[in-house]
């Protein structure tokens, strides 16, 4: 070594290859330090050129001996294992062969076919095989070294002995970065399929254990034979304050690395300011989540927001109001006593401290001009009570928690796990002498009319949420007329029902709003041309025809052949406008043939000689016909029932070109951001109380291979 003073900007790497026939690939990434072409810096060692150059570019001027240690480097004597590994776990770099061979163990998984193999290639191949299925089933790696499970491949005669089972230190994070490489690759491949304007879902979370915050991504299309796609693009830590900046730049690094333009992609969020401001900087189509806190929002108005209460409450009947207030508070207070409970079991004392001093807080300064301070405080007081009492006492408070897919209807589930443990909670409230908190039979009752009510509005958000099953932005209308239909106020409700609906419609527009976009996605099914939908469009000044007029042009959808005159098995109302262009094109020749020469008689009236020859030389006025405009003219006369939309536009697109484009988009818009929150709920059984210490990238690797399990398979 000739200079321990050299600065990162003075130095880089020599590639330079072994004279072998076939060296491997790592010597494209691997050479020895030098200062000058003919200077070595050293020479006994080999350094990973992407490691090196990253430093370069990040710190030019430090001594690069000073933080070689963040750099991989090994003896020149060293084998090439190491080195792939490194590439591999590192920089997800490996040799296209090896992920070749990876395919094809994948491949064999789901084949019956067993072919010899040597002793080496069928551990390579089990190892592979066994990451597969941990990742798929969520299983943690150190499987292979329970006894039991290496009994079961033995006896199976998978092995002869457990020197034959990968070792876990195999499968992560060697055997997890191949896999992963080839997920990754074809979801690239397949993202090749993808229209101009995919579909992009993107939500943020935080785990419970390590409290680190993650991102994920996913993307959904239809392909050009109206083929649904749906996949899981990226799911990574998100260490960095939550701006909207943070998030744009995040966005595009991703949508670069998949080969996707951010000019031309539709993104579904929830509303929040973060969100918001990162779409508007990257200037792309956004559209919001219609079920995110839908529910929760107005349960929350009606526990912490009093002063909007406080109207009502001089409005009407002051008994109703000051009866919804105090059920509603009650039950508050005991899904508080849960939620300390279920703190107490994962001894997290401290962090249940400060989100209560954090809740009061919050709760003070929304009702400051109210008389409920007082009531707050004695909250405050008995969850910190019910906290020192389940502190000390051995036997655990029954949680109400339930697992589910995602956050929507939460407030119904958790009614309804209250409905059916009303014995139980009843029993150890007047264990703990809480009796103030114990419902009546009349507040019961009301609960049980709440359950019933928004059990109708389970139906709306489960069908929206169903993004992975089948499109959703044609039924986004359709569901908005029927949750209309379910606030209308009868005589035969409670009058907390009453109020009830009166506070969900007074929000209708703004958690369920109405925007071109949905009434397009409506129009762009054919069975639902019929129903009235004039007061939307009035809302929104437009029509029909300019709704789908205006979407082509947003989408740019142009250079499209021409519609056929002819729709098999399509009926219409109106003649097509084809038949009246035939007739003036007719029309217009026999005017053409209009002369003194074709008369068929002698002229002798010089008035109708003149008309004659007027009528000759005059220019010809053809009106124009817009092809898009005549398109969707003819679409919307269209009278058909179909059981399917996407078949309907696979037989139909000939007919209707640049409409089914405008399909291809905007049917393939998921309604609401549920396959992100579908991803947090993976990622929170992968990250459970025994695998806290999986690296955040890892976590990351083990969802995508989830989620997309579907591609290896065998088409």
């Amino acid at each position: 070594m000739t200079n321990l003073y050299c600065l990162n900007k003075n130095l880089f790497i020599n590639i330079k290859p072994p004279n072998v026939p076939k060296p491997s690939f790592v010597w494209d990434y691997f050479g020895n330090l030098y200062k000058k072409p003919n200077e070595a810096v050293d020479i006994q060692h080999v350094y990973c050129k992407i490691c090196f150059n990253k430093l370069k570019d990040d710190q030019p001027d430090i001594n690069f001996f000073s933080i070689k240690h963040l750099t991989g480097v090994y003896s020149n004597t060293s084998g090439t294992g190491n080195m792939k590994n490194h590439l591999l776990s590192i920089h997800q770099v490996t040799e296209s062969s090896q992920t070749k061979t990876t395919n094809q163990h994948i491949l064999s998984m789901f084949s019956r076919d067993r072919h010899s193999m040597k002793s080496s290639q069928l551990k390579q191949q089990l190892g592979h095989q066994l990451t597969l299925m941990c990742c798929r089933d969520l299983l943690p790696f150190s499987i292979v070294e329970n006894e039991g499970f290496q009994d079961f491949l033995i006896s199976n005669k998978i092995v002869s002995s457990k020197s034959e089972i990968p070792s876990r230190t195999t499968l992560s994070p060697i055997n997890l970065n191949k896999i992963y490489d080839v997920c990754y690759q074809k979801t690239k491949e397949l993202l090749k399929l993808s229209i101009k304007f995919p579909t992009i879902t993107c939500d943020t979370w935080t785990d419970k254990y390590k409290h680190r915050s993650y991102i994920c991504f996913t993307i959904h299309f239809l392909d050009s034979d109206l083929q649904y796609h749906n996949y899981s693009l990226k799911t990574q830590p998100f260490d960095q304050s939550h701006t909207g900046e943070a998030i744009k730049d995040l966005v595009l690094v991703v949508l670069h690395e998949f080969g996707i333009n951010s000019n031309n992609i539709i993104v579904v969020s929830d509303q929040g300011a973060n969100m918001r401001k990162a779409w508007k900087l990257l200037n792309v189509i956004h559209t919001y989540c219609i079920c995110h806190d839908k529910v929760q929002m107005i349960i929350n108005k009606l526990r912490y927001r009093q002063h909007e209460l406080e109207y009502e409450f001089f409005r009407s009947d002051k008994m109703i109001n000051q009866d919804l207030f105090t059920i509603i508070n009650k039950a508050g207070e005991i899904l508080d006593a849960d939620i300390a409970s279920s703190y107490i079991d994962f001894e997290n004392l401290e962090a249940l401290d400060e989100n209560m001093i954090i809740n009061n807080l919050e709760e003070s300064l929304l009702s400051d001009d109210l008389q409920f301070d007082s009531k707050q405080i004695q909250r405050s007081k008995k969850i910190n009570n019910l906290i020192s009492v389940n502190n000390t006492d051995t036997e655990r408070f029954h949680t109400l928690k339930k697992r589910i897919v995602t956050r929507w209807n939460t407030i119904l589930i958790m009614l309804r796990s209250y409905i059916d443990n009303v014995a139980g909670i009843e029993i150890i409230l007047h264990r703990l002498k809480h009796f103030d908190l114990i419902l009546s039979p009349a507040e019961n009752q009301i609960v049980y009319d709440l359950v019933e009510f928004l059990g109708l509005l389970e139906s709306a958000t489960t069908i929206l949420s169903a993004s992975k099953s089948y499109t959703t932005m044609n039924l986004y209308l359709l569901l908005r007329m029927e949750i209309e239909s379910m606030l209308n106020i009868t005589d035969m409700e409670s009058s907390v029902i009453r109020e009830f609906k009166i506070l969900l419609f007074q929000n209708l527009n703004k958690r369920f709003p109405v925007i071109p976009l949905n009434i397009c996605g409506f129009l762009l099914d054919p069975s639902q041309l019929k129903i009235d939908i004039s007061r939307y469009l009035t809302q929104n000044r437009t029509t029909k025809e300019l709704i789908l007029l205006e979407m082509i042009k947003k989408f740019k959808i142009h250079d499209v052949p021409q519609a056929s005159t002819t729709t098999e098995n399509i009926s219409t109302r109106a003649p097509s406008s084809h038949s009246t262009a035939r007739t003036t094109t007719s029309s217009s020749s026999m005017k053409r043939n209009l002369s003194v020469e074709n008369l068929s008689e002698p002229v002798q009236n010089l008035k109708k000689l003149r008309e004659n020859l007027i009528q000759k030389h005059t220019p010809i006025s053809v009106p124009f016909v817009d092809p898009i405009a005549n398109e969707i003219e003819k679409y919307l006369r269209l009278d058909v029932n179909c059981d399917d939309v996407l078949r309907f536009w696979r037989l139909s697109g000939d007919t209707f070109p640049h409409l089914k484009i405008l399909a291809q988009v905007v049917l393939a818009i998921p309604v609401t951001s549920t396959p992100s929150e579908q991803v947090f709920s993976i990622t929170g059984l992968i990250l459970n109380a025994k695998r806290t210490m999986l690296l955040p990238e890892n976590v990351g690797k083990i969802q995508m291979i989830h989620d997309n399990y579907n591609l290896f398979k065998p088409t």
